[in-house]
C-alpha cells in the first residue's frame, strides 16, 4: 500500500477471523465500510487504482 502511494486503512487478517465474519470467499476481497459502518461495495479479484479511487470517493 505505501508504494503504491494509498492513503486509507487497511485490515490485515492472518488467523481469518474477519474474512468469516464477512464471507469472504476468494483472495483478494475487498471491502468497503462506509463512515456509518455499513458494507458499501465489495470487490473481488484484482482491484486496480482507478477502481479504489472510484469507490472510496463515493464513501466520501
Amino acid at each position: 500500500m505505501q508504494q503504491g502511494g494509498y492513503d486509507l486503512p487497511v485490515l490485515l487478517d492472518p488467523p481469518g477471523a474477519i474474512a468469516n465474519a464477512y464471507r469472504v470467499s476468494a483472495v483478494p476481497t475487498a471491502v468497503f465500510i462506509d463512515p456509518e459502518g455499513n458494507i458499501a461495495s465489495v470487490k473481488v479479484g484484482q482491484t486496480t487504482a482507478a477502481q479504489l479511487e472510484e469507490i472510496t470517493s463515493a464513501l466520501r
